[in-house]
């Protein structure tokens, strides 16, 4: 990826990769601003890097105005920041 950014100077698209929400907080926030009528997108990402959660821009479809990540509960419940980070890693 960082080849083809290097001679192209532009990233990936980002797609929805299908994935299930890691939590009812995160499937919360999405019906949330669903209902407030934004158009959600989950798991979006490209080259092995994912949002949780991503707001379309409603003029521009393809593009999005805003990206979300929520913490899993596997994340909150680990010991140390350093565990959390390596979690955070290993989940992309």
């Amino acid at each position: 990826m960082f080849l083809s950014f290097a001679q192209t100077g532009k990233l990936g698209i980002a797609e929805e990769t299908g994935r299930d929400a890691d939590s009812i907080f995160e499937e919360q926030v999405a019906a949330r601003l669903t209902a407030l009528g934004h158009d959600v997108k989950t798991q979006i990402g490209t080259a092995g890097f994912f949002v949780d959660l991503a707001v379309s821009d409603l003029e521009k479809p393809g593009r999005f105005v805003l990206g979300i990540e929520c913490d899993g509960a596997q994340y909150h419940s680990s010991r140390s920041a350093r565990d959390r980070d390596r979690l955070r890693a290993e989940r992309s």
